[in-house]
């Protein structure tokens, strides 16, 4: 019951590091005062709109074995929840290192 509308865009500013910026809209099909699963606080039911949300995601690969990604994200809650949900934020860092 959940439509999701994605946009990004990313570019590289060096060789080996790349920037990517992702924006996702988050609006149910039918209204309804439940999102299975995901979410702690549920939306009231009357409005669609569940929120958006941003990432900014970094890529950095100095070398070939090694691979640093650092992602930053941003929900903001929509009408569906009429001031019962509060903004998220997300951070987290990975480093994969491969042989």
């Amino acid at each position: 019951n959940v439509k999701i509308l994605t946009m990004g865009a990313g570019f590289r500013v060096l060789p080996s590091t790349s920037i990517d910026l992702v924006y996702h809209r988050y609006r149910q099909v039918v209204a309804d005062n439940r999102v299975r699963g995901s979410i702690a606080v549920q939306p009231l039911g009357r409005n669609p709109y569940l929120g958006s949300e941003a990432d900014l995601i970094v890529g950095i690969r100095e070398r070939e074995n090694l691979e640093i990604e650092l992602d930053l994200s941003a929900f903001l809650p929509g009408r569906a929840f009429a001031g019962g949900a509060a903004a998220a934020t997300r951070a987290s860092l990975q480093l994969k290192l491969n042989f």
